[in-house]
C-alpha cells in the first residue's frame, strides 16, 4: 500500500517526533488547525503526498512537507 511507504529520510519535528511514513505525514497534516491546512504550502504538501505512487520516490512529498512545516515556523517567528 502506498500510504505505508517510508520516506527515504524521516521527517524530524521540533518536538522530537519522527514521521517515517506517508501515513505519519498525512495524520500530522489532518491534526493541524483548518486555517493552517488551507495555506498554500500545506495544500501542496497534501497534494504531493497523495501523488506518490508505489514506484516513485517519496523525495518530492518529503520536500513539500518540509517546506510547509518551515513556512509555518517562519510565520510564527515573524519572518
Amino acid at each position: 500500500m502506498v500510504w505505508s511507504r517510508k520516506f527515504e529520510e524521516p521527517i524530524l519535528l521540533r518536538d522530537g517526533q519522527k514521521l517515517t511514513t506517508l501515513t505519519d505525514a498525512a495524520y500530522y497534516i489532518i491534526s493541524l488547525p483548518p486555517e493552517t491546512v488551507r495555506l498554500p504550502d500545506w495544500q501542496l504538501a497534501m497534494e504531493a503526498l497523495s501523488q506518490v505512487t508505489e514506484r516513485s520516490p517519496t523525495t518530492l512529498a518529503r520536500r513539500a512537507f518540509l517546506n510547509a512545516l518551515n513556512s509555518v515556523v517562519q510565520n510564527a517567528e515573524g519572518r
